[in-house]
């Protein structure tokens, strides 16, 4: 489970320096994949089937329907990357270390590494829909968000499946 976390943290900490919207994409595939097996696994050592379901949609929607949709609409643009980020790639990935940083002292106390990774996609989904400028980065940003209050949703509570069917 750990590969699965480090994964989704490099995942993220890789999407918010990127300018191309493809590669931007990609990453966001490899990220909802990584929590789709975090998902799995968690299935696999609790027995229990609500986090098959969601690992099952978590790939469904976010690894393959959201990226189709999001390239099809990467193609119809002039553009294959952001040319005026607010804050530019350098500063992105140190601003990136300050907020894992942040998280990981907030959190020193947690034992549970998915709170700490979620409060962590938490703050760089937030980052990305501040800095972008394009669309489509700002869905990638909201959909990081939402990768980490799955990720919180996993490690606190077990909610059954209407309740995470709402935050999915």
């Amino acid at each position: 489970m750990n590969l699965l976390i480090t994964l989704t943290l490099l995942s993220t900490v890789a999407m918010s320096g990127f300018r191309r919207l493809k590669l931007m994409t990609g990453t966001f595939m490899i990220q909802s994949l990584s929590i789709a097996f975090i998902c799995f696994f968690l299935g696999y050592e609790t027995n229990e089937a609500h986090y098959y379901a969601l690992g099952m949609l978590t790939i469904l929607i976010k690894a393959i329907v959201i990226p189709i949709i999001m390239n099809k609409s990467i193609n119809k643009l002039k553009t294959a990357r952001e040319m005026n980020m607010i804050i530019n790639g350098y500063w992105s990935y140190i601003f990136s270390s300050i907020f894992v940083v942040i998280a990981l002292m907030l959190l020193k106390n947690f034992r549970q590494d998915l709170i700490k990774t979620g409060l962590v996609l938490i703050l760089f989904g937030t980052f990305i829909l501040i800095t972008r400028k394009k669309a489509i980065n700002q869905m990638i940003g909201f959909l990081t968000v939402e990768n980490g209050i799955v990720l919180i949703e996993l490690s606190t509570v077990q909610m059954n499946l209407a309740i995470e069917f709402g935050i999915f």
